[in-house]
């Protein structure tokens, strides 16, 4: 997603919605890589979300998308709209939706080494 030499540049995400990065849940060593979660809140329309996800799965490295909550903005051109029956689904009807994605990296000779290490450690604690 972003950091090291894969930065995706921001007209990737903005292209189909209003994106805020809220930020990094700090990078988590597995076995023999790590993954490093992003939270993320973005505001469109329910279709505006698909091509936000159709964008994050075109990137050239795995993104994954977790824990995702929509919840439906209220505008003024909404109610006004409702009240004559006339609803513009795309212009109309937002969400605000809040995920978590996660950018994955393999861990290099010395990372796992050191991964594998700590884990001993804990183990012998118990």
């Amino acid at each position: 997603l972003v950091g090291g030499g894969n930065r995706v540049p921001y007209s990737t995400w903005l292209h189909w919605c209003a994106c805020i990065i809220v930020g990094s849940g700090g990078e988590v060593r597995k076995e023999f890589y790590a993954e490093l979660p992003v939270n993320i809140k973005v505001t469109g329309s329910y279709h505006d979300f698909g091509g936000f996800a159709t964008g994050v799965a075109a990137l050239p490295r795995i993104v994954t998308i977790h824990n995702i909550n929509m919840t439906p903005v209220k505008s003024k051109a909404t109610e006004k709209n409702k009240s004559i029956g006339v609803y513009d689904y795309d212009k109309d009807i937002k969400l605000t939706i809040t995920l978590v994605a996660k950018t994955y990296r393999y861990l290099d000779q010395d990372e796992i080494s050191s991964t594998r290490k700590k884990k001993k450690k804990k183990r012998r604690r118990r």
